[in-house]
């Protein structure tokens, strides 16, 4: 006979705080945390003996001993059987009952073995990271970044030892899950050694953030390589049936409580960042998993906030990431705000430079996302002429079709009249000439036009530059090649350019045009820039071959730097050590790369 299926069940657990409905039958005080009191409305009493637990979804009365989750208690209110509770409780909060088939049951059974096993391997990899003597380079790792032991604790942080099958084999030893189960856990992966099949874990010698759910289901792990020698600097777990990237939200349990109680989250982009901002005393902090922030994240944001926070990195992709974020967040009716660091390029990165209280101070300096969104289109685009006017307007025509009050709708538009200082009736007139009323669902069309960014000087750092310059000036490509490798370039899109020209170069055509290059490009952003390029005169020959030379100097002292900054941390786990042989090549290492760096310092000067 077919039954309620439990994914239905959950579904109408996570659309309600357990808190929340008992209020409807007996005044509920806030105890601390997830946990309220009440009055057991099941016998007279005046002091509140029933304790209420949102978290866990569970309630028990001290003084009559009733207790049990929310269709108990609907159940025994209202006189219904558990059934009906359900299906009272469905109604009440919008979820359709789906009936359980056998398929349903199977997959049941699957998502339990699956949570035991990711909570188990979470506590392991804890126990291992605080513990074991191999986990001290992780220990260190983390004492360098500045995260401190109440945070590894708070996040349940783990480790894995390099030996790939370490932690299959130590599983597997207990006995408790099925080479199948663990065959298809996500966590290992099959490896083939002395004609014999093993499964290694895609975690081994990785700092290990446990993805957990609001209900503390650890779902998947995100680690992040402390070989250095790892092409992955982070790998993630991919999805099963219990875990999902773009319905979930790394934080989420660990903010919980601060969520519930502001009504406000912020909302930034790697694990590093959210454990920065939470030892900063911003316990609201969560971020998205590998992953462009999501429709399905914002409903789960909006559960618990009215005000969502956007603190993304300062590089181009930041900005695009933001920018659609406020959108998203706007066509949900969020209010929507952004965190400027300014001088840094996450929260992580400001804590380890400057620490805790800084960082706090920093996530204060917040603006509205249309403040936001104003500030960028008039530092793209001319304010000043007619043209300028029109191309600001345009950019910020995404946010209004999100909006979904008229009122604040009408707001903006007035607002917008008056940065561009044209009158209202002209700025309401132009924006409803071009309304679609289905354009306030942002579709992908909408995102992918406004990801499009036009080539301004804030975007030009070295790397883009000078492959810009090469694109341009294609010639030159063999001769940078000698001079610059691919692993020096940082820029996302420089990186693509190498790869392009280099593909380009092997083709022998030396015939082939500036249309044909563009055809090898796949990636609208890239083409657009590599377009504009093409019109502009800084990127064409005279200076350029001087321009080029600068660059490339200013790549390979950024690249002697990071040389230094290695060879110096080594220098100081080695001088604990006393192997003077050692000691004495890494001082030799350093003075020669102090040269290298002074000597090219020199130079820029002189052709300055």
């Amino acid at each position: 006979m077919a039954r309620i299926s439990q994914e239905t069940i959950t579904n109408i657990k996570n659309k309600v705080y357990l808190s929340d409905y008992i209020s409807r039958y007996a005044k509920v005080t806030h105890r601390n945390g997830s946990d309220y009191v009440c009055c057991c409305p099941f016998h007279k009493e005046d002091t509140p003996s029933m304790y209420i637990h949102d978290d866990k979804q569970y309630f028990h009365c001290f003084g009559c001993g009733v207790g049990g989750d929310i269709f108990k208690f609907v159940s025994l209110m209202d006189n219904l059987s558990y059934i009906e509770a359900i299906r009272k409780i469905a109604e009440d909060v919008g979820v359709p009952l789906g009936m359980e088939s056998d398929a349903d049951r199977a997959r049941g059974v699957l998502s339990s073995e699956l949570y035991s096993l990711y909570d188990r391997s979470r506590k392991f990899m804890t126990a291992y990271l605080l513990k074991s003597p191999g986990a001290q380079g992780a220990r260190d790792y983390l004492a360098e970044r500045k995260v401190s032991l109440q945070m590894v604790e708070k996040f349940s942080l783990g480790y894995l030892p390099p030996q790939g099958d370490y932690f299959y084999k130590r599983i597997k030893k207990s006995g408790d899950y099925s080479e199948q189960l663990l065959h298809d856990s996500g966590l290992f992966f099959t490896s083939s050694r002395d004609g014999s099949t093993n499964l290694g874990s895609l975690f081994s010698n990785r700092l290990v953030f446990p993805v957990r759910t609001w209900d503390n289901k650890t779902v998947a792990f995100s680690g992040r390589d402390l070989s250095g020698f790892s092409k992955a600097k982070y790998r993630n777990s991919p999805e099963t049936v219990i875990y999902s990237k773009k319905r979930n939200l790394f934080g989420i349990y660990e903010s919980l409580e601060t969520l519930k109680q502001t009504k406000s989250a912020v909302i930034c982009e790697g694990n590093f960042d959210v454990v920065a901002l939470h030892q900063a005393g911003v316990t609201n902090a969560l971020a998205s998993l590998g992953t462009a922030f999501t429709k399905e994240q914002v409903k789960l944001l909006s559960r618990y906030c009215e005000k969502v926070s956007v603190l993304f990195d300062n590089d181009g992709a930041g900005v695009k990431a933001t920018i659609k974020a406020l959108i998203l967040l706007q066509q949900y009716g969020i209010q929507n705000y952004v965190i400027d660091l300014v001088q840094f390029n996450d929260p992580s990165e400001l804590l380890m430079q400057k620490g805790e209280e800084e960082l706090k101070k920093e996530t204060s300096n917040e603006i509205s996302g249309f403040d936001y969104l104003v500030n960028y289109a008039t530092s793209l685009y001319d304010i000043q002429s007619p043209k300028g006017k029109d191309e600001i307007f345009s950019f910020l025509t995404p946010y209004l079709d999100a909006t979904q009050s008229e009122i604040e709708k009408d707001s903006l538009l007035q607002r917008i009249s008056e940065i561009l200082r044209v009158g209202t009736k002209s700025v309401v007139t132009q924006y409803y000439k071009d309304y679609n009323p289905s354009s306030n669902v942002i579709d992908d069309s909408v995102q992918k036009e406004l990801s499009i960014l036009p080539l301004t000087q804030k975007r030009l750092n070295i790397d883009l530059t000078l492959l810009l310059l090469i694109v341009n000036n294609r010639e030159l490509y063999p001769a940078l090649r000698g001079q610059v490798s691919i692993e020096e370039l940082e820029d996302e899109e420089a990186i693509s350019l190498y790869n392009i020209l280099e593909d380009y170069s092997r083709s022998h055509d030396d015939i082939c045009g500036d249309d044909y290059f563009l055809l090898l490009i796949h990636n609208p952003q890239l083409v657009a820039d590599v377009s504009s390029s093409y019109l502009m005169e800084d990127f064409k020959q005279g200076n350029c071959q001087e321009m080029i030379d600068e660059l490339v100097t200013r790549i390979r002292i950024r690249t002697l730097e990071k040389e230094k900054e290695k060879c110096e941390k080594l220098f100081r786990l080695t001088l604990t050590s006393g192997d003077e042989e050692n000691i004495e090549q890494l001082m030799k290492e350093k003075m020669d790369l102090d040269k290298n760096v002074a000597s090219l310092r020199a130079s820029l000067s002189e052709s300055n």
